[in-house]
Formats: C-alpha cells, sequence, structure tokens
C-alpha cells in the first residue's frame, strides 16, 4: 500500500509505505533525476528504513521444510546510479543495518544436525548423546532452533550485499562470519561454528 509520491521543486522524493503489513512500516526518501530520453535517470542520497516485517510473510515456504522466521528490520543510505529496471538491482550502492527480532529457524534442529555431521566417526553421536544430561538430549530433540536477536552491517555494492559482522547464536553455539548476498540470490558465507563444551 503505498502513498502518492510527494515531490518538492528539487525532484525529492518521500514516500511512506506498508511492506508485508497492515499499517506503514516502510519509509524512502531521496533525490531523483526522472529518466529522460538518453538517460537512465538516478537516485542520490536514499535513505530507506522497512520496520518489524513478518519474514515468514515474505520468504517463500514449502510445507515442513526449514524456515527462517522472526521480524525483520532494516535501514539503508546510498544511491542508484540507474533507475532503468534492468539494471537497477546492480546500481545499488550504500551502508545499512538488518536486525532480525525473534529470530527461530523452524524444522531445524541445528544442534543434532551439527552432530549428525560428526556420523563419520562410527558410535560418536550415540556416545555423546548417552553422556548428556537430560536437558541437552531435550535440545537435540528439538523440532525448531531458536536464536537470539540479530544485528548486522552490511555494504551493498553492484548489487552484492556483503556484510562482515555475522553473530549467530543459541543457547548451545554460536556463528561467527561474513560473507555476501546476491540480490539476484548467490550466497557465500564463511563462518566459524563453535559449541559450548
Amino acid at each position: 500500500a503505498w502513498h502518492p509520491l510527494d515531490y518538492d521543486a528539487n525532484m525529492s522524493v518521500r514516500e511512506p509505505g506498508a511492506f508485508a503489513s497492515q499499517r506503514p512500516n516502510l519509509r524512502l526518501s531521496g533525490r531523483v533525476t526522472p529518466p529522460s530520453e538518453g538517460s537512465p535517470g538516478s537516485c542520490e542520497q536514499l535513505k530507506l528504513t522497512l520496520d518489524d516485517v513478518p519474514l515468514e510473510q515474505v520468504l517463500p515456504t514449502r510445507p515442513g521444510a526449514p524456515q527462517l522466521q522472526g521480524r525483520l528490520s532494516s535501514t539503508l543510505e546510498g544511491g542508484a546510479a540507474t533507475l532503468d529496471p534492468s539494471q537497477l538491482v546492480r546500481a545499488l550502492d550504500g551502508r545499512g543495518t538488518v536486525k532480525l527480532a525473534e529470530p527461530m529457524v523452524a524444522n531445524l534442529n541445528v544442534l543434532r544436525e551439527v552432530f549428525a555431521r560428526f556420523a563419520m566417526l562410527p558410535g560418536l553421536v550415540e556416545r555423546l548423546q548417552e553422556r548428556l544430561p537430560p536437558e541437552y538430549q531435550a535440545k537435540l530433540t528439538a523440532k525448531d532452533t531458536k536464536l537470539s536477536p540479530v544485528d548486522l552491517s552490511m555494504e551493498v555494492e553492484g548489487g552484492v550485499l556483503q556484510f562482515q559482522d555475522l553473530d549467530i547464536s543459541t543457547d548451545t553455539f554460536r556463528l561467527v562470519g561474513a560473507g555476501r548476498v546476491g540480490l539476484e540470490g548467490a550466497v557465500m558465507i564463511r563462518a566459524t561454528l563453535r559449541i559450548e563444551p
């Protein structure tokens, strides 16, 4: 749900809206040079703020498949060298933040999956499970993985989102690393997973 564009004489634009919500949760502002003959247009001083978007409403899902859930908030400041729709994603440049409140990976127990990777050593997983206290055995049988809130700095350049301070944790493990996500779908992450002794 978008409100009409609000232009002033300098072609500044301020536009509130709603994304995956019934209430306004998106704010967009910037200086726009409209496309014209011989020019694809551009956007400078872009500021985009997105508040409290339920991920399960915007990410694709399949019944029973692992799914990242939570409430997403994000900010981005930067610009786009072109407004040509076919080039716009690659033309985005800027810096911002991504925050995820109440994050959870539904239908996937990350801790159990990590232990399953140790299956190359015969009997190791079974011996570990036998020696774990009951509260840890319960953690290994849980269906979902609840995560601590995520707060991530990002840079967007040439249609690629880059982050250096990935820090995802639960009460039993912590994943720390860096990576890049192409806004067209490619993902590359290097990270270290630490499980409490």
